[in-house]
């Protein structure tokens, strides 16, 4: 009797924990991120979401999914898949969210919460610049369309379907964006449908590829969440939206990754390639040792290299700049540099000279938009790179804002504006051009990882165990 009374009091006290346990609320979504200290985010391989290089992992999604996990005070934990796999993490509860270039249409809402919109794209179709590629719908009959799998263009493809049954599009599994351009670069009748972002940020890479025309129109770009009555999570999101938009972070992040103000010509984004192979080999060594001993990019050196000498050690100008890094005598001189036509001493002296320009700005300026600057005051002097600033603060524009700055450097070739300033006229469209083409080339050589370089080759050059040179 006694045993039958300890067995009917232990399943009464299991029974009463079973049932605590089930009236115990659950912790919240983001009560379990914060309790395990992790942001799960789902994202997609790409140059506009997550790309990892040899010098770092880069994207407007990885940024920005960082940022937010550093909001909530937790590590930010990525998942990288092809675009096919993003929202099945996210259904299958493997990730708290998804952040990967995703764009808001009617049938993804039916089964996903969606953020608030931070960015556009639209979907542009490309193929081989030697070929005659449609300019409207009406030829598309003649071309096959290639599309990478789980791509939200596909439900635009099927309803065009509808309308032209001739039209014959192809989805491609586990690719990406660089996949399909090298397949449809010498392709005599396939285009690819690919992301407009993507295609600015990587254009200048393919030389053979050029724009059709645009087939989808813009569509807004958010963050998936699980669609369910538990908000915590998601509102957390819109208070990191609001508070990265009123600070200007957003902005400068997308700018930051929104390609260029010019489409490349051919000609030059041709140029430029070959002499990567040709020219540049012969001067990376020197680069690489003149990073190490200023604390710069090696390849930034380059990209301004290439912008001021096309990597000609003879490169001179009417003005009577000389050399890789075309450095005034007068830069040569503060610089200690006593042939400026050396290979050696004008790549160290261009290097010091930035980098002596970085350390000149005021504090309060962060980068990207201290870099920029730097870059604009190499090319016109710091003293007229103020005077912008000054007119920028004027005008009620953010100093300390390259993309606030830029337009105001225009204005120091306006008598009205000039004739205000303490160093006078200067030719200000030319530090624009300077710093956004040093800028693309400077993103396509951190995006070619077979010109980066090997640890034993940089132990030989300069006999230490490893090299740490920031990018900026």
């Amino acid at each position: 009797m006694r045993t039958t009374i300890l067995y009917v009091t232990a399943a009464t006290v299991l029974l009463t924990g079973l049932v605590y346990l089930w009236l115990q609320p659950q912790p919240s979504r983001l009560q379990q991120v914060l309790d395990s200290n992790e942001l799960r985010i789902a994202t997609r391989i790409g140059p506009m979401t997550y790309q990892p290089r040899n010098y770092g992992i880069s994207g407007l999604d990885y940024d920005l999914a960082r940022r937010f996990a550093e909001f909530l005070g937790v590590e930010a934990s990525f998942h990288p898949v092809h675009q096919d796999g993003v929202l099945t993490l996210l259904a299958r509860d493997k990730v708290d969210m998804a952040a990967a270039n995703l764009a808001i249409s009617k049938a993804r809402m039916r089964d996903f919460l969606f953020g608030p919109q931070y960015h556009t794209k639209a979907g542009v179709l490309v193929g081989p610049r030697n070929q005659s590629l449609p300019a409207s719908l009406d030829r598309l009959g003649e071309f096959r369309i290639l599309v990478p799998a789980g791509s939200l263009f596909i439900e635009n493809l099927e309803d065009l379907q509808r309308n032209f049954p001739e039209f014959q599009w192809r989805e491609r599994k586990k690719v990406g964006i660089e996949d399909l351009m090298s397949e449809v670069v010498s392709a005599e009748d396939k285009l690819a449908l690919i992301d407009s972002n993507e295609f600015a940020r990587i254009r200048f890479l393919y030389p053979g590829i050029k724009k059709a025309f645009e087939l989808v129109k813009p569509q807004p770009v958010a963050w998936a969440f699980q669609k369910s009555p538990d908000l915590s999570l998601y509102l957390k999101a819109v208070e990191f939206f609001q508070d990265i938009s009123l600070s200007g972070e957003l902005q400068r992040l997308i700018v930051l990754y929104s390609g260029f103000d010019e489409d490349p010509e051919y000609l030059d984004s041709l140029r430029f390639t070959e002499r990567l192979e040709l020219r540049l080999p012969e001067y990376r060594d020197l680069f690489v040792k003149a990073a190490y001993q200023t604390g710069l990019d090696w390849r930034l050196l380059a990209a301004i290299s290439y912008q001021e000498s096309h990597w000609d050690k003879d490169a001179r100008s009417h003005t009577g700049v000389r050399g890789l890094m075309m450095l005034t005598n007068q830069t040569a001189v503060q610089m200690n540099i006593e042939d400026r036509t050396d290979p050696e001493q004008s790549i160290l002296g261009g290097a010091k000279y930035l980098r002596s320009l970085l350390e000149r700005l005021p504090e309060r300026i962060t980068n990207p938009d201290r870099l920029w600057l730097a870059l604009a005051a190499y090319n016109v002097g710091p003293g007229h790179l103020e005077d912008a600033r000054v007119i920028t603060q004027k005008q009620g524009g953010d100093p300390n804002q390259w993309f606030d700055v830029k337009p105001r450097l225009r204005l120091l070739a306006d008598k009205e504006w000039y004739s205000q300033t303490r160093h006078g006229k200067a030719r200000g469209h030319e530090p624009v051009n300077f710093v956004e083409n040093v800028r693309r080339y400077y993103e396509v050589m951190k995006s070619l990882d077979k010109i980066e370089v090997e640890t034993d080759r940089v132990e030989r050059l300069l006999a230490r165990d490893i090299v740490t040179s920031p990018v900026l």
